[in-house]
């Protein structure tokens, strides 16, 4: 018979190695919903050659595996319980594993969301950078709802912003190294964004792959 006093998280069949584990360098991607994050951060992978991380992917397997529903509300109110019952190095360290982090990897993270995540980062990483995507509300709405290609209302976007988890987010921007205007259309926004990693001494040693004008 299960504990009870066991979360069903602690019962699931994770099979994640326990631990700390060393990151070299590690890139935070955080902003609110529709700012891009998951965009941004997959770009900066992909040109940077570094491994991906996403917190909202370990959420949404904690989900599956639990039969939980994957809509947001859902979502947001399971990744708040298992933050608030694992504490942050856990977190942390169960996304890694789940990601397939090894020792002394260099990772983008994306879908950073809590203060005390992004100091456990900072302390796990030899080098780090947290980046803070800025995009006024209305903005947010209109890219968000076009991706999903449903009819959500402002009013229902308000509701998932307003959450504590996004509210959270948004006291982020004065904690991150960079905070870039992802209003612009999102070439720019990448472009911006390879020029100022690339005048950091922290990625002066990648080969970063410059885009079209």
């Amino acid at each position: 018979m299960s504990d009870p006093n066991v979360s069903s998280y602690s019962r699931m069949r994770l099979s994640l190695r326990s631990g700390k584990t060393p990151m070299n360098t590690a890139i935070m991607v955080t902003g609110q919903i529709g700012s891009g994050k998951s965009t941004v951060a997959a770009f900066v992978s992909s040109n940077c050659s570094l491994q991906l991380v996403s917190f909202g992917e370990f959420i949404r397997y904690i989900a599956l595996e639990s039969g939980l529903p994957a809509t947001r509300k859902s979502l947001q109110e399971l990744g708040d319980k298992t933050f608030r019952e694992l504490g942050a190095q856990d977190f942390l360290q169960k996304a890694l594993h789940l990601a397939g982090v090894g020792q002394s990897d260099s990772v983008v993270l994306d879908g950073v969301r809590h203060l005390e995540i992004m100091r456990e980062i900072r302390s796990t990483a030899q080098e780090s950078l947290a980046i803070y995507l800025n995009v006024c509300q209305e903005k947010r709405f209109w890219r968000h709802r076009s991706r999903l290609g449903c009819r959500m209302s402002f009013r229902e976007f308000q509701a998932a912003d307003n959450h504590a988890v996004e509210t959270e987010v948004g006291t982020l921007a004065e904690h991150c190294d960079l905070v870039i205007d992802a209003s612009q259309p999102l070439v720019d926004v990448k472009r911006n964004l390879l020029c100022e990693l690339d005048s950091l001494s922290i990625v002066c040693d990648w080969e970063l792959k410059c885009l079209p004008h």
